[in-house]
């Protein structure tokens, strides 16, 4: 219902309905240390997009059309927070930036095509996004979303496409000072 002027609208009912294209195609980030570091350790992260549906997928690399990776950093003593994108010079560029990634541009950006049952991976490093410098216990969170198009512009998914999906990771870590 929407209100402007003391006039109203009529209350329309809304439907939604979960298609198992959501359960069956997922994003994820992977942080392949955490815990315990010290401060200059390498962190590599894997960015991770899984295909388990029957129909092939089709989304633009990371950093076309300002699909971007976000990190958040937070520390508890002294409190410190910093949100961020990862570096766009580490992720793909490309002149070409329409408002929607659909099926009439997805031939002209730099995409990835992924089978059924198929596994995309891209490696990431904090450090290009971040480095611990002071000793302290962070909370570190890589997320982006994927707008994703699914089997082919005349399939059952055309109107529905894109469909966005989100992967987001947070690890803990506790920094210490390098050993002497």
């Amino acid at each position: 219902m929407l209100e402007c002027g003391g006039q109203r609208t009529e209350r329309l009912p809304l439907t939604v309905e979960k298609n198992e294209i959501s359960n069956e195609v997922s994003a994820a980030f992977q942080f392949e240390k955490s815990g315990a570091i010290q401060v200059g350790t390498p962190i590599p992260v894997v960015f991770r997009v899984t295909n388990d549906s029957p129909f092939p997928i089709r989304f633009p690399q990371r950093g076309v059309m300002m699909e971007g990776v976000s990190v958040s950093v937070a520390r508890d003593k002294p409190a410190y927070r910093s949100d961020f994108f990862y570096p766009w010079q580490k992720l793909s560029q490309f002149p070409l930036s329409p408002d929607t990634y659909a099926w009439d541009v997805a031939a002209k950006l730099p995409s990835i095509t992924l089978g059924p049952g198929k596994r995309f991976e891209q490696r990431l490093s904090l450090e290009d996004a971040y480095q611990f410098e002071q000793e302290g216990n962070y909370e570190v969170t890589f997320s982006t979303v994927v707008s994703i198009l699914v089997g082919d512009e005349d399939g059952p998914f055309a109107d529905l496409c894109p469909i966005r999906i989100l992967g987001e990771k947070t690890e803990v870590f506790s920094v210490s000072e390098e050993k002497r």
